[in-house]
């Protein structure tokens, strides 16, 4: 719409204004709180635009289940980041059980978390730029996730995403 594109043709305006007063470390100091203010506000009108065609405690259940399976993302990320692991090497937590090492890892994962998330199926792969992301990764990796729980900790995660599995 026209309020978008003056919206971003001031933001570049103003973008290159505060470069040439302030350079860039200031200039992005500056206009940062704008982009991540434009940035919520299309997040809440299309959070806006979903809830209307569903009932406001299913729109909740959705919402606490992508914020759930994001914190289990995050959990798994954080405990193999403690274990030594890198950015350079999470690509490699992968489900293949031919490969000795990756057995292994889920193994290990599943022994002390309860459960294993491949690398493609990990909230901040999706949030990678070069991400292909659509709503059949997250429909695969909600299943993927029920598989790969460990039976210590099935009756902890049995059915926990079953409102997002439904859709």
């Amino acid at each position: 719409t026209f309020g978008s594109m003056y919206v971003g043709w001031k933001t570049v305006c103003m973008s290159n204004i505060f470069r040439a007063e302030f350079g860039d470390r200031q200039m992005m100091s500056r206009i940062r709180p704008v982009l991540e203010g434009q940035l919520a506000n299309k997040i809440w009108a299309s959070a806006n635009k979903m809830r209307s065609k569903i009932d406001a405690n299913e729109y909740k259940d959705y919402i606490l289940g992508l914020i759930f399976y994001k914190f289990l993302c995050d959990n798994e990320e954080q405990y193999l980041r403690k274990d030594g692991w890198t950015d350079e090497d999470m690509p490699f937590l992968v489900e293949d059980y031919e490969d000795a090492n990756a057995k292994d890892t889920i193994e290990y994962c599943k022994n002390n978390i309860g459960y294993f998330i491949e690398y493609k199926y990990l909230f901040s792969t999706w949030l990678k730029p070069d991400s292909m992301f659509n709503v059949a990764d997250l429909s695969a990796a909600l299943n993927n996730f029920d598989r790969l729980v460990s039976a210590n900790y099935r009756s902890v995660y049995e059915k926990i995403f079953l409102t997002l599995q439904a859709g």
